[in-house]
């Protein structure tokens, strides 16, 4: 192999280095970018989840109560919950 070659071969293996480098970089940001965003989806979900169960241990004790001014107050915290979800989700459309 003569200098030249060799040297045409090094020029070529530093670019392809040069190249993988930029890719892992690349890899790396949208890695990190996916992992906020399943943090924040699996808090959104963890919250829904606590006010899912909350309405469901309220309307157990209304019923369980037989008082029906405390269904129809948790109708009305229902309705103002889902109302605040929907317009959360409308605000953040995700891709």
């Amino acid at each position: 192999m003569t200098y030249n070659e060799w040297n045409f071969l090094m020029y070529r293996f530093n670019r392809i280095e040069a190249l993988l480098w930029k890719v892992g970089d690349k890899m790396s940001a949208e890695l990190d970018t996916l992992q906020t965003q399943v943090a924040a989806t699996l808090g959104v979900e963890q919250s829904a989840l606590t006010l899912i169960q909350g309405l469901h241990q309220q309307l157990i004790e209304a019923i369980a109560a037989g008082n029906p001014q405390a269904l129809v107050d948790l109708a009305a915290n229902l309705k103002t919950s889902a109302d605040a979800l929907a317009a959360g989700v409308a605000a953040n459309p995700q891709p």
